[in-house]
């Protein structure tokens, strides 16, 4: 799922996705990460390790 919504692909994509708008992000902070860094954080397939995440 995570995947369609950054690719734009699939219905939870639909409208490009954050592939679309990261032209535009870009113009207002360009530290917004790429879709393929975006990519490589997402792990696909039956994750048994337990993941803690932690906001700054």
């Amino acid at each position: 799922m995570f995947q369609n919504i950054i690719n734009g692909t699939g219905p939870q994509g639909a409208g490009g996705g954050y592939k679309a708008v990261l032209d535009n992000l870009r113009k207002h902070d360009p530290r917004f990460p790429s879709v393929e860094h975006l990519d490589s954080l997402i792990k696909v397939g039956n994750i048994s390790a337990r993941v803690v995440v932690t906001v700054r």
